[in-house]
């Protein structure tokens, strides 16, 4: 028996008139696209600034801006949730600090002008004066090492205070070479010693202000110079103050040893009768 052929059917596609899917498109496409009205409650970079009333797609004030509490819906009849910053106020704003700027640029250049035009001597006192900080740094941190007798002036203007003398140490090291039985090549004078404490506390101080004291064979003795190694005690007369400012000066030689300088002794002066 034979069976009936197969009847093949064609699907026919249904389509839609091209009016329908326009209007299909562009329905869809207002709706995904229109846009509302917001107020920027903080300012965002790209968006505004805070207080602001701009337009954004629904789904980025509902997902982003809202939920992360950055900005508020405006609705009709209800007043804003903060004041309302208008384009005017936000051009404003910018020309207030365009102009602050450009003041501080003008300022700018007149320092960089008159800077330019300062008198040589004064630059060359400016100078003298920075060398004198950074060579008052070295010595403090070398406890005034002398290498050479230093016989410049240094004068500042300044009275000697107990806030100028803050900075200096508790025992002042001075280093010089020395014979191998303790008295040095060259001796340090109250001139060199007062031209050194001036430069160290940044202050005027003459030699009637200092009085250096030896003390040897249970004696003390005021000396004029400091010609062999070891200690001394120094006193700095400061005016309007009746204490006197004391601090040990130790005598250092750079050409013995530590063990050499220890054992040597200074030998007693004999008077003559």
């Amino acid at each position: 028996m034979l069976k009936s052929p197969l009847r093949l059917t064609r699907s026919v596609p249904i389509f839609t008139s091209p009016s329908t899917l326009c209007l299909g498109s562009a329905a869809f496409s207002t709706k995904s696209k229109k846009k509302i009205s917001v107020q920027l409650l903080t300012k965002i970079k790209g968006l505004g600034e805070k207080g602001e009333i701009i337009n954004v797609l629904p789904a980025f004030m509902r997902n982003f801006l809202h939920k992360e509490n950055q900005a508020s819906y405006v609705l009709p009849g209800q007043e804003p949730k903060i004041p309302v910053l208008t384009k005017a106020m936000i051009d404003a704003k910018k020309e207030e600090l365009r102009q602050k700027n450009r003041l501080l640029y003008e300022a700018a250049l007149a320092k960089k002008a008159a800077e330019a035009t300062i008198d040589p001597a004064q630059i060359a006192l400016e100078n003298a004066r920075a060398r004198s900080r950074v060579n008052r740094s070295v010595e403090e941190l070398t406890n005034l090492r002398f290498t050479e007798p230093n016989n410049t002036t240094h004068t500042t203007g300044r009275k000697i205070t107990l806030n100028a003398l803050d900075s200096f140490p508790p025992v002042l090291r001075l280093k010089r070479s020395s014979q191998t039985t303790g008295f040095l090549d060259q001796p340090i004078t109250m001139a060199e010693l007062t031209e050194r404490i001036s430069q160290l506390v940044d202050a005027d101080v003459s030699t009637t202000d200092l009085e250096v004291i030896l003390n040897q064979n249970g004696k003390s003795e005021v000396i004029s110079e400091l010609d062999f190694v070891g200690k001394y005690q120094l006193f700095i007369n400061i005016p309007g103050q009746t204490d006197k400012f004391s601090r040990i000066i130790s005598v250092v030689s750079s050409t013995l040893s530590p063990i050499e300088q220890n054992k040597l002794v200074r030998p007693r002066e004999v008077k003559e009768e």
